[in-house]
């Protein structure tokens, strides 16, 4: 015979205000946590900072002044025509002037008065053709006298070329293609000559 029975209803109150057992954290997930919090909280003075030596390295005046002074003094270093040089640098002397000149007066003045000393820009006139002949026929004398004294050769003897071209006649292309051909036919026909002497 089959019996049913009835579980006792739980009257309220008796275990519902049991504690209930917390579900424990593993040691690993505690770590995890732990290593969260720590990289937040030590996130914030890094950011400050990366944003402040970006600011000191692209934004400030000082760092500015300092790259423009800088390239002032190597160009007025360098070695080259007093009126070249003074076309270089016065845009960033007039730079230097409109953002440093509070910041560094006396710079400003001198790089002002470096300007001021230089004669005025002269244009620059276009190469006088027969000069420019009478250099390029006296370098041509000077490259022929090497030649013939050094080597005993005609420089004007074809037969002393492995390759002539006329760059006016192709493109640079054709020209490199014709240039790596003759280098390939060069090189085999080498080895054609080297194969026989070996044999022997």
């Amino acid at each position: 015979m089959l019996v049913a029975t009835r579980d006792p209803m739980h009257s309220p109150g008796t275990h519902d205000d049991a504690p209930r057992p917390r579900p424990t954290a593993s040691h690993a997930t505690r770590f995890v946590a732990a290593m969260q919090i720590f990289g937040s909280v030590m996130a914030i003075p890094v950011g400050l900072g990366t944003a402040y030596s970006l600011y000191r390295t692209n934004f400030s005046v000082d760092t500015t002044c300092q790259a423009l002074r800088a390239n002032i003094i190597s160009m007025i270093d360098k070695k080259i025509d007093a009126t070249a040089r003074r076309m270089l640098v016065r845009h960033d002397v007039e730079t230097f002037e409109n953002t440093c000149g509070a910041v560094d007066p006396d710079a400003a003045s001198a790089f002002k008065t470096l300007l001021a000393a230089e004669p005025p820009a002269r244009p620059v006139a276009a190469p006088v053709k027969a000069e420019a002949t009478k250099r390029v026929k006296t370098t041509d004398q000077e490259r022929d006298w090497f030649v013939t004294s050094h080597f005993g050769r005609d420089p004007k003897d074809a037969s002393n070329f492995d390759l002539i071209l006329n760059a006016e006649r192709f493109t640079k292309v054709e020209i490199a293609t014709m240039i790596v051909a003759a280098y390939e036919q060069m090189r085999e026909h080498a080895k054609s000559e080297v194969a026989p002497a070996m044999a022997v």
